[in-house]
């Protein structure tokens, strides 16, 4: 429009008028469909008229998602926060601030019916209790983990996946469910809660193996095709959700790669991680990207009884290493923390402690090539002032799991760089939790 175009000017008023408002904002992306398995319906707002949603589509604030009795679906918020509902489910997403930069901000997310299940993302990482699920009764304050539940049909259960007091966000995790003025806090993984009869919130218990795995087995009856209602005409319904292939193409264009172990989880159950037929095998070497893939928690390698070679004599040493290298997912950082080198006393190689350093691979890609450096002062024999190490340490993807072991060269050398020893190993599967 000109300005001072008269006839243009009246017709954009009439426009306006007739409308009675002005044009709505374009709805805000808050995430995508990650995975849909069958008959999975969304509507721009809760009430209005759903259609068909595939694999790969955004997901856009207020967004009303809903599944048949055959269906399921994952979301990826753009923080990494996921839901995954199972059939006969309905959420929506409410509220979705983040800021990039300092990966804060705040959502609210209601699940109106069926079961579901969540991993929090880095709003919560970065401020634990950013993040609300309202109920049909009562609400979920998120303070940094796991859970699982279901509401509808008079029945409301939650239950802590984990983790509890050891979370990636250095203060402790766990949900506070409120519901008719009280307040019921889970901190221990197994634990949860189950809506009373007077609209309250019964005590934290362990639930036991079956309760877990009969929520579990509803979530993932979509994937598995047991234990839900199949529908008439069941390939029609499979077609519905696509292949992965579009997904992780709009999954890589929002985060920048693709989030290989929540495509695997789908549901977060062991058998599923273990079968990725879905997205392909592994290759044999970690990259970055599938560091960051793996959303949350905090693990370690460890090996001891690495034997050295003195490099001055090219002869076995008598001296060994043991490494204890820990990997916090959440901060994306390898190393600090009780990570660290230990050679041993009684060979030719000087023995001693060194510790390793923090290492952040937020922006880095490609192959996870590790190395730091370090030194040590030992007691049992002087470098002309503090020995030097320097670790190589390659992450790598086996058993179906990313960053699985560890493959690692150290080198030992005098302070003015003289080669004393070298040693190189393979450590175990990783283990879960900060490094001892």
């Amino acid at each position: 429009m000109r300005h001072g175009d008269p006839v243009a000017w009246i017709l954009a008023a009439a426009v306006a008028a007739m409308a009675g408002s002005p044009p709505a904002p374009a709805a805000e992306q808050a995430g995508v469909a990650a995975a849909v398995r069958g008959r999975v319906e969304i509507a721009e707002r809760a009430g209005a008229v759903g259609r068909l949603v595939r694999s790969g589509e955004p997901i856009f604030l207020g967004n009303a998602v809903a599944s048949g009795p055959d269906a399921g679906m994952q979301i990826i918020l753009l923080d990494e926060t996921t839901f995954t509902i199972g059939p006969n489910s309905a959420v929506t997403i409410d509220e979705f601030v983040y800021d990039t930069r300092s990966r804060s901000g705040k959502v609210t997310a209601s699940v109106a019916k069926g079961v579901f299940r969540f991993v929090t993302g880095h709003i919560v990482r970065t401020n634990p209790g950013a993040m609300r699920v309202n109920l049909p009764v009562g609400t979920i304050g998120i303070r940094g983990t796991a859970g699982l539940g279901q509401a509808g049909n008079g029945t409301q259960q939650v239950a802590l996946l984990g983790p509890g007091g050891n979370t990636d966000t250095g203060s402790p995790g766990g949900l506070d469910l409120s519901a008719g003025g009280l307040l019921v806090s889970l901190v221990r993984a197994g634990f949860g809660s189950t809506l009373l009869g007077d609209g309250t919130w019964g005590p934290p218990s362990q639930f036991s193996a079956e309760t877990i795995s009969r929520l579990l087995a509803a979530l993932q009856a979509a994937w598995t095709g047991q234990g839900a209602e199949r529908s008439p005409n069941q390939q029609a319904a499979n077609a519905a959700g696509e292949s992965l292939a579009e997904a992780r193409r709009r999954v890589a264009a929002l985060f920048g790669y693709y989030d290989t172990i929540l495509f695997a989880e789908l549901v977060g159950t062991q058998e599923a991680v273990q079968n990725r037929d879905r997205i392909g095998a592994l290759s044999p070497t970690t990259t970055y990207e599938q560091l960051r893939a793996v959303a949350t928690g905090t693990a370690y390698w460890q090996q001891s009884g690495v034997a050295i070679v003195d490099q001055r004599t090219q002869a076995q040493s008598g001296s060994t290493y043991a490494l204890t290298l820990g990997i916090n997912f959440g901060d994306r950082t390898v190393g600090g923390g009780n990570s660290r080198v230990v050679i041993s006393t009684g060979g030719t190689i000087p023995s001693g402690t060194a510790l390793l350093g923090a290492q952040n691979f937020t922006g880095l890609g490609g192959p996870a090539n590790l190395t730091f450096l370090s030194t040590y002062q030992s007691k049992t024999e002087t470098c002309g002032g503090p020995c030097r190490i320097k670790l190589d340490a390659t992450p790598m993807n086996n058993g179906g799991i990313i960053a699985n072991t560890l493959d690692h060269t150290l080198s030992i050398t005098r302070n003015n760089g003289t080669a004393l020893g070298t040693g190189s190993g393979t450590t175990g599967p990783r283990q879960a939790g900060l490094a001892p």
